[in-house]
């Protein structure tokens, strides 16, 4: 018997032997979606924004932040507009579920 730690500890093993994904292996694998998905638009500047997980739903919540060619802003450089997409992740198994895009006008 192994005991189960926090969430945000390294994998997580429970007594009735269910191997659930913790907070690193959830990011990685909203970022190799993320990257995936979008690899024809030649995004760059991929990174965790933030990670909430759901309870109810055991689902990581992890929105990742990134810029695309065409949002580069000439005049000023390092100031590219960046896309932010909510990844969402079953905890027990580490598949990426859906993804929707964040908007930073409303807070939770």
């Amino acid at each position: 018997m192994i005991a189960a730690r926090t969430r945000f500890d390294a994998l997580v093993v429970h007594t009735k032997g269910t191997i659930q994904v913790d907070v690193k292996e959830a990011v990685l694998n909203a970022k190799a979606f993320v990257a995936d998905v979008f690899a024809d638009e030649q995004i760059f500047n991929l990174g965790l924004e933030e990670v909430k997980f759901n309870d109810q739903g055991h689902i990581w919540e992890i929105t990742i932040g990134f810029s695309r060619n065409w949002s580069r802003n000439a005049l000023l450089p390092g100031s590219d507009e960046r896309s932010y997409k909510i990844v969402r992740v079953r905890e027990k198994n580490g598949e990426v579920i859906s993804m929707t895009h964040r908007d930073l006008d409303t807070f939770d």
